[in-house]
């Protein structure tokens, strides 16, 4: 298994030549974007269904979907039921709408995570102003739709707020220095730790 790490302009590159070679891949989001301005639907497809042939296995790692057992920890009541509606507010560093590129990944994840793989309509988009932009859109899934909603506020130094929101029971992410490690705390103020998603 190769694993991609590098930087997005060279994610393209790295998984044709991975491709190539008929090699099970792990990459980092998001699979590849030009110039980080645009993406290539066609040509994304094209790559997967070359290692769909190949019967080899090409991952987008995501970080997101990692955290729901703390989640579940802070909001029992919620694993078992339907998800109707999820929030997420991220803190990109870029502006604009790169910070659309860099956060869908993310969300789709989640999305992924807990429903099943659907199809986006309705996409609507508001940008505050250049370092603050709400996304909406509704998904179609085999159980019905979900609400989703992102809050994008550019934060170019780290630790980036972040937080997320099933049928609006919120948590948010925060980080304690110098050994970064993650907190979410709930809307009552209860705190859990997160084991780190990377490591997971």
């Amino acid at each position: 298994v190769v694993v991609i790490a590098s930087p997005t302009g060279v994610h393209r590159q790295h998984l044709e030549t991975v491709a190539a070679f008929g090699i099970s891949c792990l990459c980092e989001k998001p699979l590849f974007w030009e110039g980080g301005t645009t993406c290539e639907p066609d040509a994304v497809e094209r790559l997967v269904d070359r290692f769909c042939d190949e019967g080899q296995l090409l991952q987008l790692v995501t970080q997101w979907p990692e955290t729901l057992d703390e989640y579940y920890s802070l909001y029992p009541e919620v694993k078992d039921q339907p998800v109707e509606r999820f929030g997420l507010l991220l803190g990109p560093a870029s502006s604009g709408i790169n910070m659309a590129i860099d956060a869908l990944p993310h969300v789709m994840s989640r999305v992924h995570c807990l429903t099943a793989v659907g199809e986006v309509q309705k996409v609507r988009s508001v940008a505050k102003n250049s370092e603050h932009l709400n996304i909406t859109f509704d998904y179609w899934h085999a159980q019905g739709r979900l609400e989703v909603a992102v809050d994008l506020i550019q934060s170019p130094k780290s630790p980036r707020p972040a937080g997320y929101t099933i049928n609006g029971h919120e948590v948010r992410r925060s980080i304690q220095l110098p050994e970064y490690q993650m907190m979410f705390t709930d809307k009552s103020g209860n705190q859990m730790a997160v084991e780190d998603p990377l490591k997971k």
